[in-house]
């Protein structure tokens, strides 16, 4: 609580306080799941992962999970054990082990490093925490394979990594605390470290990116997983992280790149907020003459993620795809006008007033999908996918015709048959959530090419005029070899009477 509040001032923290058992551990987890009020979680509760056994950890995994997909982050501590978390006493052990729930691919987990810092406090250099029998969590999960997103330079075990993310943990190097519980034994200044202070350290910088996230009209990070890596996978206009080189956690090497003494590193607060905004240098948002429009709160069904653990997602290689032009459409001659009714429709500008659904909790809005511009939607590439983005529009009461446009690019490894394994779809719904029309369905679509399509809506929507409907574009894929669907350039253009 005091590293949240000193390095998120103005974040409204609600604690959450359960029996030390594993029935108070999964009500306290489900309860924080279950409310739903709070977007970044730091947890220092922590279990080695033998100890925690295959039933608890599949019942945590289920609650993480869900938590994952309603946009929660979870940050938790490592543990202090180095890499010999069952061991308890760091290098008296010989037992290679990592530390639960930070194991748990829906959960960032949260390393150590011995951090040094310059005159007037400035950063220095950081190096992994190992020494005296204590030591940065890190290894490699006897239990979860390796997620989706954890993929690039130096992550190629077949099993879940940890930790993603390091701070600083070494009690030499800690954290000042003032004390004044007289039941703690303490009085006065006092350092305080352990991977429990790294992890809350990480909570609250993700706070404070996110804050600045919103200013911009950006997407925040949702659960924080794929925004870190996707930092890691693509070149950015700033360094996001700190690449801790030296030190060991008692086994694990730290080295250039990803390790399993510190993950991807220590965060530099403002590069990350700052290329996470599409590279924006500008602390202080300008507000744009023309507001956005912000989406009504009519709901549209959407499946609600099962508690049953779902295999771990396999990633489909997308190459990078070669951009190409986007033809100006001509209007009609005949004294009207034309009304551009999709905002935002290169994703450019962040997520609203587009609405998304991530059955695996990832944010859509991605620079790996863009047609055009830095973004577009990245729609699956993980197995037993449901995503979908959406957006309400309003029928013009005097449109006498409308042209919906997308460009869309498929990978997909999938067998060419009748069986529709994978498939994108593009539809038209009324304002509660009702079909119109099915325009579009790319079923095992492997296309390894941007393809644009355009629909003329002008009889389909004739007896919509005036309305609110939906643009709705949605994607799904079994367990095996998941396919990739690429959305940008989105564009419904409704010529109107004079």
């Amino acid at each position: 609580m005091e590293i949240v509040s000193a390095i998120a001032p103005n974040a409204a923290q609600k604690v959450y306080i359960g029996p030390n058992s594993t029935s108070g551990v999964n009500d306290t987890y489900s309860r924080i799941v279950t409310d739903n009020t709070v977007k970044v979680t730091t947890i220092s509760w922590g279990l080695c992962e033998a100890s925690t056994g295959n039933a608890e950890l599949g019942a945590l995994n289920n609650i993480f999970l869900q938590g994952s997909s309603q946009g929660q982050a979870f940050f938790a501590a490592s543990g202090d054990s180095g890499a010999y978390d069952c061991n308890g006493g760091g290098g008296s052990g010989t037992t290679l082990a990592v530390d639960s729930p930070a194991d748990d691919p829906n959960v960032v987990g949260v390393g150590g490093t011995r951090l040094q810092v310059g005159t007037g406090g400035t950063y220095s250099s950081e190096s992994a925490w190992g020494s005296n029998n204590s030591g940065g969590g890190g290894g490699i999960s006897s239990y979860f394979t390796r997620p989706a997103y954890q993929t690039g330079t130096n992550l190629t075990n077949a099993n879940r990594m940890v930790p993603d993310v390091s701070a600083d943990a070494d009690p030499q190097t800690g954290y000042a605390i003032y004390c004044t519980v007289s039941a703690s034994n303490c009085s006065g200044w006092l350092s305080v470290g352990g991977t429990s202070g790294a992890a809350p350290m990480w909570a609250s910088t993700a706070i404070d990116i996110n804050q600045y996230l919103a200013s911009q009209g950006k997407p925040v990070l949702g659960n924080a997983h794929q925004s870190f890596y996707n930092l890691y996978n693509n070149s950015q206009t700033y360094t996001p992280f700190h690449d801790v080189t030296t030190g060991n956690n008692l086994y694990y090497n730290a080295g250039p790149n990803y390790d399993l003494a510190t993950g991807l590193g220590t965060p530099n607060a403002w590069n990350i907020a700052r290329d996470l905004a599409g590279g924006s240098g500008t602390p202080t948002p300008t507000p744009t003459s023309t507001p956005i429009p912000t989406p009504t709160s009519t709901s549209i069904p959407t499946p609600t993620p099962t508690s049953t653990p779902r295999p771990t997602p396999t990633p489909t290689s997308i190459p990078t795809p070669p951009p190409t032009s986007i033809p100006t459409p001509t209007p009609t001659p005949g004294g009207g006008g034309t009304q551009q009714l999709i905002v935002n429709g290169g994703f450019e500008n962040g997520r609203a007033p587009w609405q998304e659904f991530s059955a695996g909790g990832y944010e859509l809005i991605n620079p790996i999908a863009a047609h055009s511009g830095r973004y577009g939607a990245l729609l699956c590439s993980y197995a037993n996918c449901y995503d979908a983005i959406y957006q309400s529009v309003t029928v013009p009461a005097n449109s006498n015709r409308i042209l919906l446009s997308y460009w869309l690019y498929t990978a997909s490894q999938k067998p060419n048959t009748n069986a529709c394994y994978d498939r994108f779809t593009a539809n038209l719904l009324t304002s509660n959530g009702n079909t119109i029309r099915l325009l579009s369905i790319k079923c095992n679509a492997n296309s390894r090419r941007w393809v644009q399509y355009t629909f003329d809506l002008s009889s389909v929507l004739a007896s919509y005029r005036g309305q609110q409907i939906y643009v709705y574009f949605d994607a799904t894929t079994n367990r095996y070899q998941p396919s990739a669907f690429l959305l940008d350039d989105v564009s419904l253009l409704a010529y109107t009477n004079s």
